[in-house]
């Protein structure tokens, strides 16, 4: 990673350790949270909890405890942020809604551990993914257009999920369609940094004062 997506980066992370200083290598020794530069849906953020020294470095075990209380606050946050729902409809991020194809009402957030890069000995990492009726809606319909299965029947996240991850990958590997990089769509189209800084503040509210705001 050079110096110019080390600074993407750190313009996503919406928590970090206090009082560490702001450089991608110090942020990195410590639990911290991101937005992804290529999200399966809005808001989709990635938990990295690296081991620390006092941590028996083949228990993986630890390091889901230590990941636990900070998914549940990133829970919280999202379910503050999506509570009216206005944020997919108004500016700035009318675009990463659409280009995500995230409408609707925030339904839950599906917790995976499946990054491929990851080592439980160094760390593991988490994708935190909001999930919305338009990612509902369009997992039904996956699903009834593979399998001959009744109306209600109700089934296909994990295949929508590959889809969706092989039109990032797409995105990561081959380019983003057009001129412009992957980079910078999610710093000037789907603003990013600037949805980063909104969930920040959330979590710094819950933090001090308990659970409020609406981002």
């Amino acid at each position: 990673m050079n110096k110019e997506e080390q600074k993407y980066l750190l313009n996503r992370v919406w928590h970090k350790k206090n009082n560490v200083k702001n450089t991608f290598l110090e942020v990195s020794k410590f639990p911290h949270i991101f937005i992804t530069n290529a999200p399966l849906t809005f808001g989709h953020s990635q938990l990295v909890v690296p081991a620390f020294p006092e941590t028996d470095p083949v228990d993986e075990s630890k390091l889901f405890r230590l990941a636990a209380p900070l998914i549940e606050n990133v829970l919280k946050v999202f379910e503050i942020f999506f509570a009216k729902g206005k944020h997919h409809r108004k500016a700035p991020f009318q675009k990463l809604a659409e280009d995500t194809h995230s409408y609707g009402r925030y339904i839950k957030t599906l917790i995976l551990r499946t990054s491929a890069d990851d080592d439980p000995k160094t760390k593991v990492k988490f994708h935190l993914v909001p999930y919305f009726e338009s990612n509902q809606v369009d997992c039904h319909k996956r699903f009834h257009s593979l399998h001959r299965a009744p109306p209600n029947k109700i089934g296909g996240m994990i295949g929508w999920l590959g889809e969706r991850e092989t039109k990032l990958d797409n995105w990561l590997v081959d380019g983003f369609p057009g001129p412009i990089t992957l980079d910078q769509i999610g710093m000037d189209v789907w603003k990013l940094p600037e949805l980063a800084k909104r969930f920040e503040r959330i979590w710094l509210s819950i933090a001090n004062n308990g659970i409020k705001g609406d981002g």
